[in-house]
């Protein structure tokens, strides 16, 4: 059976615009490709070693991983847009502290442990890399050590789902067994061990309700008009072609 894009909500799926693509969808654990170059040019880069697949979840709004979390898929066109080819669309700082009045420039973008941060502490959704001026980059410093190490757990939480989903690359429907004898499949072979995660998913579950709202507001202002009418035209006819050129 094949799997459904979980990020189409935000705008329609369809293959890569950068590279040699399909629309097929993939196993958000299988996303590897290397970000540091990508958030170093976004002036954001962290000594932190990011998976691919964990910064286009933290993109997406999903800050607490969960098993649930880490069961999505998604289609190249929302790979791109999520991962390593997201771009800022907005000149403005993004701060939740910015005055209106203040034409401060960016000078950085958010950091991951920043973004986190400010998620936790206020429910506030800022996209990794989301412009920054000064004066609020000094005031959303990283707070702690403890903000580190919780990134870090989620790294490692990450990377231990992406290592078992490769060892128990199980058919969907397969069944084996345990050591002692306890049978499992493949949609639950990679839940063991999750009290961990739970509790965090628990701890901050209405903050994420309201976050996944706030990611996709904020995702559609970062749209341009041409793929407002794009978007909105593919609703209207399945056949309609999108514009390619810039409108006027």
């Amino acid at each position: 059976m094949s799997q459904q894009c979980s990020f189409k909500n935000n705008s329609p799926c369809g293959s890569s615009q950068y590279y040699a693509s399909s629309e097929e969808v993939i196993h958000i654990l299988k996303c590897e490709k290397p970000v540091s170059q990508h958030l170093r040019g976004l002036s954001c880069d962290t000594d932190l070693q990011i998976p691919e697949g964990l910064l286009i979840l933290y993109r997406y709004g999903n800050f607490s991983l969960d098993s649930s979390t880490l069961e999505k898929y998604i289609c190249p066109k929302h790979r791109d847009n999520l991962g390593i080819y997201w771009r800022r669309q907005q000149r403005r700082c993004q701060s939740t502290f910015h005055p209106t009045n203040s034409h401060a420039k960016v000078e950085r973008g958010i950091q991951v442990q920043v973004a986190k941060e400010i998620w936790m502490e206020s429910g506030v959704y800022i996209p990794v890399g989301a412009g920054i001026c000064n004066a609020c980059r000094r005031r959303h410093l990283p707070r702690s050590e403890e903000g580190k190490k919780i990134i870090q757990r989620d790294i490692d939480q990450f990377m231990r789902f992406s290592a078992c989903s490769k060892t128990y690359s199980l058919p969907e429907d397969s069944f084996s067994q345990t050591s002692n004898g306890q049978e499992i499949n493949s949609q639950n072979i990679c839940s063991i061990d999750t009290e961990e995660s739970q509790s965090q998913s628990d701890k901050f579950s209405s903050i994420a309700g309201n976050t996944q709202n706030s990611s996709q507001d904020w995702y559609e202002l970062q749209k341009t008009p041409r793929e407002k009418l794009n978007a909105a035209m593919k609703i209207l006819s399945e056949s309609f072609e999108p514009i390619t050129s810039q409108l006027t």
